[in-house]
């Protein structure tokens, strides 16, 4: 690929085209005027990326690899696993699960609460159910120690 930039000649090298969504962007080893390839995202909507995307999506670098899924990285030449993982953000993803498990379980408690037809187990439940998610949403997701509903009951 050559472009003209004022009045020099550059030399745009483009190779290894990948991508998760190939709608969204595409990833390439790009090289300028022979320089080291480094990683370049062009996408559809990016001024500097717009040509080498389309280029791309028309296979003029080669078939884009798409990736086998959102857990993956690209790494010498290939997709592989990420296995770079943040714990908080996995810890706060299981304290948004958990919360969410004990607003349903509570929901219908609180019905029948509110309808004046609950059973004394029912009401049980819901102050379990109840101060187990004020003890999660509590949980610095830093350093998790979890709750237990056995620990409330």
């Amino acid at each position: 690929m050559m472009s003209e930039e004022s009045g020099d000649k550059v030399l745009i090298d483009v190779k290894q085209p990948r991508s998760i969504n190939p709608d969204v962007s595409v990833d390439v080893d790009i090289s300028i005027n022979g320089a080291e390839f480094i990683p370049f995202t062009a996408m559809p909507g990016d001024r500097a990326g717009r040509d080498i995307y389309l280029q791309a999506i028309g296979g003029e670098y080669g078939k884009i690899t798409l990736s086998p899924g959102k857990d993956y990285l690209w790494s010498g030449g290939k997709w592989v696993i990420n296995e770079i993982t943040d714990p908080v953000a996995e810890a706060e993803s299981a304290k948004q699960l958990r919360l969410s498990e004990a607003t349903a379980a509570i929901a219908p408690l609180q019905d029948a609460v509110d309808l004046g037809i609950a059973t004394d187990d029912e009401v049980e439940m819901l102050q379990a159910w109840k101060k187990y998610r004020v003890l999660l949403s509590r949980v610095n997701t830093s350093e998790p120690v979890w709750p237990e509903l056995s620990d409330v009951a």
